[in-house]
């Protein structure tokens, strides 16, 4: 594993810091191309650590930016881990070679779906973490 990719890693990091002030924004993809599952990763993680997500799918291999559930990533186990740490912070998507391939004048049409998808997400999120609590 890379440097800072085990959760224990990151929170002993920004502790090291000595302030409350930084956080984490965690990089799905990113993750994903060094070998680190994404939910393992947010499993460690706290809700006051973590704030900020770039969501994006991959096929494990390159940074492929592309839309969730057009690659390789476990969008389930991802919501399942967001939804234990209790995450309240952003969700960034990150897709640009998901529309970049597409007709000018489909732009609009892609970029609409990938707004649906990152609601469905959100909401994915915020439904399981009222079934964590009870």
């Amino acid at each position: 594993m890379g440097i800072r990719s085990d959760p224990a890693e990151m929170n002993a990091f920004v502790d090291s810091l000595g302030s409350p002030r930084f956080k984490v924004c965690f990089d799905i993809g990113h993750a994903a191309i060094t070998g680190v599952t994404p939910e393992y990763f947010i499993k460690g993680m706290t809700q006051e650590r973590l704030t900020m997500l770039h969501v994006q799918d991959t096929d494990f291999k390159g940074d492929r930016h592309w839309l969730p559930f057009l690659g390789s990533h476990d969008w389930n186990a991802i919501t399942d881990s967001l939804a234990e740490i209790g995450f309240n912070g952003t969700m960034n998507l990150e897709v640009l070679h998901f529309y970049d391939r597409f007709p000018k004048e489909l732009i609009p049409t892609a970029l609409k779906l990938a707004a649906e998808v990152a609601r469905r997400l959100a909401d994915e999120v915020e439904n399981k973490k009222d079934v964590v609590a009870g």
